[in-house]
């Protein structure tokens, strides 16, 4: 994807608001591949040992668990950073995610990230935990409703 569109895609999702422009610049132009997907194509498969980092730069996607039967557990939409866990945990992924609809992703490589300088490399984990922990008040929320 050309540099100025993966730019503007930065500096439009929330995930990189905490980044200067020059450090979304130099993200932008590391070597990001964009693809494209069907409806119901998957995207990541539970189990995969890949450690890409995905952005949902248009439409939408379906994160599922695939044990028996198959559970969705959440939706994704346009600007939702995704893959993560594997990235930091080092470990197969843990879900599934599909497109939900036709849909375009940018995947940063987990190798190159690693490289980032120190100080970005931080930021951009940082960055990741700070989603994570979002996702676990938003889960933390959804287990107190179905309790009450």
């Amino acid at each position: 994807m050309e540099f100025e569109k993966v730019l503007k895609c930065f500096e439009a999702i929330p995930f990189f608001e905490g980044f200067t422009r020059e450090e979304r610049r130099f993200l932008a132009s590391l070597d990001c591949n964009r693809l494209s997907f069907t409806d119901g194509e998957a995207i990541i498969r539970e189990g995969d040992l890949a450690r890409s980092v995905y952005i949902l730069v248009e439409g939408r996607a379906r994160v599922t668990r695939n044990k028996p039967p198959e559970v969705t557990l959440s939706r994704l939409d346009t600007g939702a950073v995704f893959g993560e866990i594997a990235l930091l945990g080092k470990r197969p992924r843990t879900t599934s995610v599909a497109a939900d609809g036709p849909a375009t992703v940018l995947m940063m490589d987990g190798e190159t990230i690693e490289r980032l300088n120190p100080v970005l490399l931080n930021k951009f984990k940082n960055k990741l935990i700070e989603l994570l922990a979002n996702r676990l008040d938003a889960l933390n929320e959804q287990l107190m409703n179905l309790v009450r």
